[in-house]
């Protein structure tokens, strides 16, 4: 993942909590998607329109965008839900190299306390956290603190660095090379751990 993508992915995460500062925020966001979208189009002036008529956004996506980058001034109210999917929309159509779908992207409350003995290791994926956690040789999946997939057998949590794979449709998968494997579905809903034999 390049550093503005990163960056992109880190204000999404702010705006989805209680960020002290959220006009300035989306404005961050804005630039940085503004930054990127020059970028995947090699011209210095280009817009929103321009990416989507690449092909990499929706067309009513880059509408909405050009509009809020072209308010003089944003304020706290301009930062609406509508706005954060559009901004996380913008996110996955880059990594994707085609137009997203929009997903729910509720509000991230603080991160639990893990019981003593507990092992996790994560990765953020398209401004999301994909945590695995363990515990006496069962591990879950979680995004963003929340359960998905079903809890399986595992010996420990690989605490190595992992790869990081996007296919065409979306999904996501994980693998710590010869350990194991994680496959997200596009959704961020459902998950599932493949173990190598």
């Amino acid at each position: 993942m390049s550093g503005r993508l990163e960056q992109l992915a880190r204000q999404i995460r702010r705006l989805r909590t209680s960020a002290s500062e959220p006009a300035r925020t989306l404005q961050r966001a804005l630039h940085l998607c503004l930054d990127l979208a020059r970028e995947h189009t090699n011209d210095d002036n280009g817009d929103f329109a321009a990416l989507a008529a690449k092909g990499v956004i929706a067309p009513d996506v880059a509408e909405r965008l050009n509009a809020l980058t072209e308010k003089e001034r944003l304020a706290d109210s301009d930062v609406t839900q509508p706005a954060i999917v559009d901004i996380d929309v913008f996110l996955r159509s880059i990594e994707l190299g085609t137009p997203a779908q929009p997903l729910e992207v509720p509000p991230l409350g603080s991160s639990p306390k893990l019981p003593p003995g507990t092992h996790r290791s994560s990765v953020n994926v398209s401004g999301r956290v994909v945590s695995l956690v363990g515990r006496d040789g069962r591990a879950f999946i979680l995004v963003d603190d929340r359960p998905v997939g079903q809890p399986f057998d595992l010996a420990s949590v690989p605490m190595s660095a992992s790869e990081l794979e996007r296919a065409p449709d979306g999904t996501v998968t994980i693998e710590w090379p010869g350990l194991l494997r994680i496959v997200v579905d596009a959704d961020f809903h459902s998950a599932r751990a493949e173990i190598p034999l």
